[in-house]
């Protein structure tokens, strides 16, 4: 009795079969052992005389051996699943086939090199009581994977499962990558997807049922630095899991994708403390993935039944690191944020802000000084045209403050020199009421210097990826120079020179008070100075730089970015006329001009006026972003690790780099993506940059 209680219980127990599939041969695990009462056996068999017990106990061994005979038949129709796993001999591919192992399938698995490895993996399995035999191949060689599949076929009868999860990398820039290294990743991780899954599928067909999971990766979600095939390669397994997934769902053949992230393996227990907290700091967990995770994720899509309703979908298992490298965008990051770095976006933002209020206070400035009668007076009076200037420009310098304060609370001196020209515009407009066409004069002398500043400053933030800014940036220097030291250096202080005489002589007449025209000329004075200053070092720079050598071209290719234009808006002649960058432009130039119309008007009071300026503001503003675009400046390894300039996800792309040729011996590979910065700079940046999220491959191998 007790024999054949157990062996119910070890067909009841059989998980793998109750997990895969609904088809007839699997419904004995519903088998439950049958109770003593409805045996015959039970109570009634103690109310029977000694000389009848024994004919009930003969009879009652019959029925257990009927028993048992009936759970062996139902246990040799009960099937372990049959699973293929390609790259199985180590690192995920090997947690991947124990995990099925211990769950009772019978494993098929496949390397292309390390037949020791995978013999190891083939014993581990069978130690737990399970079947596993190995196969060596190329899952890039169509005739290795029809051999492989008819392997699994021979032997056990099927394949229901399989798990690509084969791959290599072959890691370079775009521009030194050759075409043997695109076309073996490309091959092996790519095509041996599509061959395995074309030769499994038509086995599957014929039992209607079967589960495929492909290993890809966060790469081919996000893409990545120096590794254009391999970025390619996971981005098509992706596409071709979603495609074979729609094409055999009829079939009750389940296809999904597995992307894992920053997984730990030999490479990372090398890479030293230091390293190693850089790199978790990308990661919002603030760990690696174990393998034994990703074969647990794998588990569940290949055998649960709860997993029987999941198709076409990928599963990220990264630590949160895909949603750490998302971007909180605004209206300006898309606009005209979207390719530019982080640090160049906070610059690019107040130098657009700068242009669209600068501009329009300019137009109405030059207007008011037309208007005025009494060209030269710093006492006279301010009009109601120069009221309009001193509130509007009021109202997008606190708007500039505020950005400051926001994005760049280090810019202390930008920060006191806001300040302190809103104390000038304010006393002037709400308190002295004399005294604007001065400052008027002076807010047209900097606002042309400072938009011609902004131009270049935006040019500057992308000449390193765009040849038209750098030619634009190239261009404006001397002449930007010339007409910034014109206008700063000489009108700036002669404007500044004649409104000290006219104060000093009485000119105010008492209409100023003596604060007032002081305050006002220790700001502007101080202004100018900084100015001066600023200007005498970018001539220096000038200098330098033209003393040097003739620099090269840039190397991107023209073709990418066609527009001339593409330098501010990141995109093609062809995105910009379907695009709302126009209307967006035109939109912020509208805004600025708002406050003058409704002052003018009188439909606002002065201080509301400015409402569209904050609007102004909040449009574009970028919001802060965690992820950084591809570096192209080069930097010498000294050094490397304090630019600022180069986010945290990008060092540790290089030191995943520096470990990883250290470990293989392949020292000071370099590459010069942009050889007129490089030349400028004279340094050179590492050659292959890996991303953290890749360390799940290199546990990987081919096949």
């Amino acid at each position: 009795m007790a024999a054949a209680s157990l062996a119910v219980s070890n067909v009841v127990a059989f998980k793998p079969a109750a997990h895969f599939g609904t088809s007839a041969d699997t419904r004995i695990t519903h088998f439950r052992p049958l109770s003593p009462a409805s045996r015959g056996l039970g109570p009634r068999i103690s109310l029977l005389s000694r000389s009848r017990s024994s004919l009930a106990s003969s009879g009652a061994r019959a029925q257990v051996a009927t028993v048992e005979t009936a759970i062996a038949e139902a246990a040799q129709k009960v099937e372990s699943p049959v699973v293929v796993v390609t790259g199985a001999s180590r690192g995920i591919g090997k947690a991947i086939a124990l995990s099925l192992g211990r769950a009772g399938c019978k494993v098929l698995v496949n390397y292309a090199r390390s037949s020791k490895e995978a013999e190891e993996v083939s014993k581990e399995i069978k130690a737990y009581g399970g079947q596993a035999l190995t196969f060596g191949g190329d899952v890039s060689n169509e005739a290795d994977v029809e051999l492989m599949m008819k392997t699994a076929v021979d032997a056990w009868g099927t394949v229901d499962i399989l798990i690509n999860n084969a791959g290599i990398t072959r890691d370079t820039l775009l521009m030194r990558m050759k075409k043997s290294q695109w076309q073996e990743v490309i091959d092996l991780n790519l095509t041996g997807v599509f061959l395995c899954t074309q030769a499994a599928a038509k086995i599957m067909m014929k039992k209607k049922k079967g589960r495929i999971v492909n290993i890809a990766s966060v790469v081919g979600l996000v893409g990545n630095v120096g590794q254009a095939n391999y970025s390619a390669a996971k981005a098509g397994v992706i596409g071709l899991t979603k495609t074979v997934a729609k094409e055999y769902a009829s079939r009750n053949i389940n296809v999904n994708a597995v992307a894992p992230g920053f997984i730990a393996s030999d490479m990372t227990s090398k890479l030293g403390d230091d390293i190693e907290k850089k790199i978790l700091e990308t990661i919002p967990l603030g760990r690696y993935g174990q393998p034994e995770e990703v074969a647990g994720l794998v588990e569940f899509l290949a055998l649960n039944p709860a997993s029987s309703y999941i198709t076409g979908q990928v599963f990220a298992i990264d630590g949160g690191m895909v949603i750490s490298l998302e971007k909180y965008r605004s209206c300006g990051y898309f606009v005209f944020f979207r390719n530019w770095e982080p640090k160049q976006r906070k610059d690019a933002s107040s130098c657009l802000m700068s242009l669209a209020h600068g501009s329009p206070a300019v137009i109405m400035a030059i207007c008011a000084l037309l208007h005025s009668q009494t060209l030269g007076s710093f006492a006279y009076p301010n009009s109601a045209l120069e009221n309009r200037v001193l509130e509007f420009s009021t109202a997008y310098f606190l708007a500039d403050l505020l950005h400051y304060m926001v994005f760049s609370p280090d810019e202390i001196l930008f920060i006191l020199h806001h300040i302190a020209t809103l104390y000038v515009f304010v006393t002037c407009r709400y308190m002295i009421h004399y005294g604007a066409q001065g400052l008027v004069l002076l807010l047209v002398l900097a606002e042309v210097t400072s938009a011609c500043q902004n131009v270049r400053s935006i040019a500057g933030n992308r000449k390193a990826d765009v040849p038209a800014a750098a030619r634009l940036y190239d261009l404006l220097a001397a002449p930007f120079y010339a007409l910034y030291s014109l206008v700063r250096g000489i009108l700036g202080p002669i404007c500044l020179f004649k409104m000290g005489v006219f104060y000093l002589n009485g000119g105010a007449g008492g209409l100023i008070p003596a604060w007032a025209w002081i305050s006002w000329m220790v700001v502007i004075g101080s202004a100018i100075l900084v100015s001066i200053v600023w200007i005498s070092n970018r001539w220096e720079e000038w200098i330098t730089e033209r003393s040097r050598k003739a620099q090269k071209k840039n190397e991107i290719d023209p073709a990418s970015v066609p527009f001339g234009g593409a330098f501010l808006f990141g995109t093609s002649r062809t995105e910009f006329r379907s695009s709302i960058y126009m209307p967006t432009i035109i939109q912020a130039f509208i805004l600025s001009a708002v406050p003058w119309y409704l002052s003018s008007a009188k439909v606002l009071p002065p201080p509301f006026a400015s409402l569209p300026g904050f609007m102004q503001m909040l449009f574009l503003c970028p919001c802060p972003s965690t992820r950084e675009t591809n570096c192209t400046r080069e930097h010498t390894v000294k050094g490397f690790e304090e630019d600022e300039s180069i986010s945290q996800t990008v060092k540790n792309q290089y030191f995943m780099s520096e470990a990883r040729m250290r470990k293989s011996g392949i020292e000071n590979q370099v590459m010069v993506p942009s050889e007129t910065s490089a030349n400028k700079s004279g340094v050179t940046f590492p050659e292959t940059a890996r991303n953290p999220s890749m360390i799940a491959d290199s546990g990987i191998e081919k096949s």
